[in-house]
């Protein structure tokens, strides 16, 4: 099962010991920290505060997206949560190496960056080191199915986009195969001429 980001609550050691909110540069910098020892490609994080209370926070990552933060004051400790859905793309790449090690392929994954927003059901497309694909698909509830494409080749046709044009053309192409290993069984059973 895959943890989801998104449901992940996480207590701040950002506040005060009166309960007061502690300066933005304070809330900014311990969101940071946190987020930073959890996921690694963290740049900044920037919060709105107005009266002393976070509005809006976003959370920079180093590849310059941008993921919005929901903080809420708790008990007097400081919480937060990423907003919508995210996953951790580190955990995925973990169970594609996990089943191309069980079939014996040793090969690395790269799925993305670590954090990715998504919206469930979600696929994912991992690169493997040897020129084929892993296609990953993510239920609501954080399951996960994984189908390997190890060869490049086999990788390169699956990964082409099914177009009602595209789908046509292959269910074309399938009745006429069809049709002529018909007209090979009327032959001789094998495709070749009969002989007299």
């Amino acid at each position: 099962m895959l943890r989801i980001v998104s449901t992940l609550v996480l207590a701040l050691a950002a506040c005060r010991s009166d309960g007061s909110v502690p300066p933005r540069p304070d809330l900014e910098a311990a969101l940071a920290r946190d987020l930073a020892a959890r996921y690694g490609d963290v740049a900044a994080v920037h919060c709105a505060i107005v009266l002393g209370v976070p509005l809006a926070c976003r959370l920079a990552l180093a590849d310059g997206r941008e993921l919005a933060l929901v903080v809420r004051d708790g008990d007097g400790a400081w919480s937060y949560a990423v907003a919508g859905t995210v996953i951790d793309a580190r955990q995925i790449v973990a169970r594609v190496e996990h089943e191309l090690h069980r079939v014996g392929v040793a090969q690395r994954a790269r799925c993305g960056p670590a954090l990715q927003q998504v919206a469930l059901p979600a696929r994912l497309v991992c690169a493997l080191s040897g020129g084929g694909a892993a296609y990953v698909d993510v239920g609501n509830a954080g399951s996960i199915a994984i189908e390997l494409a190890i060869d490049p080749a086999a990788a390169a046709v699956r990964g082409e986009a099914m177009t009602p044009a595209h789908e046509q053309e292959l269910i074309e192409r399938s009745r006429a195969l069809e049709h002529a290993l018909d007209d090979g069984d009327d032959r001789g059973g094998d495709g070749d001429a009969a002989r007299p």
